[in-house]
């Protein structure tokens, strides 16, 4: 961006840039609900979520050794994906209860394909899946 322009870029510019690049206003793929149940014995995580492709309804699941582990596992099953998280990490944008929870997550496929994805919702754990779907979306281009 500033090495076309030569000069400083304001932050509504980056920003505006980041917002086109990964929060699209209507991804394909989208998340609607998710149920999560935890075994503290054996440290697994269950999810069943609930998704749209288009006018797809589509229910997912999977088992992994916490929420976006289940969640990766229950993508991979559910829409034939190969991908896998290497990298996670979230913030709040904002402050007190009102923050939204951003998370950021890099992904790499079956052919080692690197893509990152981020995910904004009240609630971290739909942020991280949001993320997750996100990233999904972007190795499918």
């Amino acid at each position: 961006m500033t090495e076309d322009s030569g000069t400083e870029v304001s932050s509504t510019v980056i920003w505006d840039s980041f917002v086109q690049e990964y929060l699209p206003p209507a991804p394909s793929v989208k998340l609607l609900s998710h149920e999560l149940a935890s075994d503290s014995a054996s440290g697994r995580t269950t999810i069943s979520a609930q998704i749209l492709i288009g006018d797809d309804h589509r229910t997912i699941a999977g088992e992994g050794n916490g929420p976006i582990d289940a969640f990766v596992r229950a993508v991979n099953q559910g829409l034939g994906a190969q991908i896998d998280v290497v990298d996670y990490a979230e913030h709040a944008m904002g402050q007190g209860s009102q923050a939204t929870a951003v998370a950021y997550v890099e992904t790499t496929d079956g052919d080692g394909n690197v893509r990152w994805g981020v995910g904004t919702d009240p609630n971290i754990i739909s942020a991280s899946f949001r993320a997750v779907l996100n990233a999904y979306e972007r190795h499918l281009v």
